[in-house]
């Protein structure tokens, strides 16, 4: 995990130079010893010390990116990265600490690191109180939602867990899920320079106790890769942590009668649960149906929430590994086609 970079010593020299020609400017390091404009090829027309912010940026854009000289833009600076170098795993945290949040594109190269001026790139993502918070009221409302999925049906056969016994044990594995799939996040942020804050847990007061979680990037992925893995580690995450639950649950859902559904809400069965359940649940005999355990409705939740974030679109997680190989303008107009999609089959096949 990053830690607060200690700056460069104010003994580095960085100097600032201008073109007689194009009339650019470029900020580099005295050891680069520049002559000649980066852009055009002139030779410069004067060169003064950089300030002291001046400096950190250079000096940290050398040491984690080995950029030797920065241009001066209208967006902010722009320098090459070489051939030979890996930018530094937490080269753009670093640079957000020191207000620039950092860009490097294309993969292939020569590859072009582009630094953009941002007032909120070095806010702080230490805040514990509100996830904390969040997180104490879901408990209370995923035991609430749990109490009623915790009810068994009359006629039941195989007794069960006491009541508040599956409400608490739906609520640690939702909870479980959750904070698996946006841990997963945050680990890849962490790993990958992105500042990302604790996972914050959405509570309320019906259905499945939750309306999922989610955790705030504080700065933009740097490159395609980031973003890659940004985007599969919360789904890869959530689904281990989903398979643990149902391989946990379903050999404890118990036999109803199959009238016994009538006054409750019926969910549909997807393909992976229809297959732990033929191998690990209780035979079924004929006049009754598998009750899912508490457990095993929380299963069911963390598959909807993995297959909602494996989308293509938008902000979705799958939408965010897309983004990675689309432009933003055709990444924009499939989410467009999908979402449009997506409200004709609705409207075909939706049986609710």
């Amino acid at each position: 995990m990053p830690v607060p970079r200690m700056l460069p010593p104010m003994s580095v020299l960085a100097l600032r130079a201008h073109c007689q020609e194009c009339g650019c400017e470029s900020l580099f390091k005295t050891s680069a010893m520049l002559a000649d404009c980066v852009r055009c090829g002139a030779p410069v027309s004067w060169m003064e010390p950089c300030d002291e912010q001046q400096t950190h940026v250079v000096q940290a854009a050398h040491d984690e990116f080995g950029v030797r000289c920065l241009q001066v833009t209208d967006q902010g600076l722009q320098g090459l990265v070489p051939f030979d170098r890996t930018p530094a795993r937490h080269g753009a945290w670093h640079m957000s600490e020191l207000g620039y949040f950092a860009f490097v594109r294309p993969r292939r190269s020569p590859r072009l690191l582009s630094l953009v001026p941002s007032k909120t790139a070095a806010r702080s993502i230490d805040g514990r109180r509100i996830p904390a918070l969040l997180l104490a009221t879901a408990v209370l409302t995923t035991l609430y939602a749990g109490w009623d999925f915790a009810e068994l049906p009359a006629g039941t056969i195989g007794g069960g867990p006491a009541r508040w016994v599956g409400a608490a044990q739906f609520s640690l594995s939702i909870l479980f899920i959750l904070l698996s799939h946006e841990f997963g996040h945050w680990v890849a942020a962490r790993r990958n320079g992105i500042r990302a804050t604790y996972p914050h847990v959405i509570p309320v007061p019906f259905l499945f106790g939750t309306m999922g979680a989610f955790i705030q990037l504080r700065s933009p992925p740097p490159d395609r890769d980031a973003m890659i893995k940004l985007g599969a580690a919360g789904p890869l995450a959530g689904m281990a942590a989903t398979l643990l639950v149902l391989l946990a649950f379903v050999p404890m859902s118990t036999l109803a009668p199959v009238e016994a559904h009538g006054a409750f809400v019926l969910f549909g069965d997807p393909l992976l649960m229809k297959g732990l359940q033929a191998l690990l649940g209780p035979t079924v005999p004929a006049g009754r149906e598998l009750a899912a355990h508490p457990g095993v409705m929380a299963g069911w939740f963390g598959l909807l929430v993995t297959s909602l974030n494996l989308l293509p679109a938008g902000q979705l997680d799958g939408g965010h590994v897309l983004r990675a190989y689309l432009s933003l303008k055709a990444h924009r107009r499939f989410t467009q086609a999908l979402g449009a999609g997506l409200l004709v089959l609705g409207y075909l096949y939706w049986e609710g």
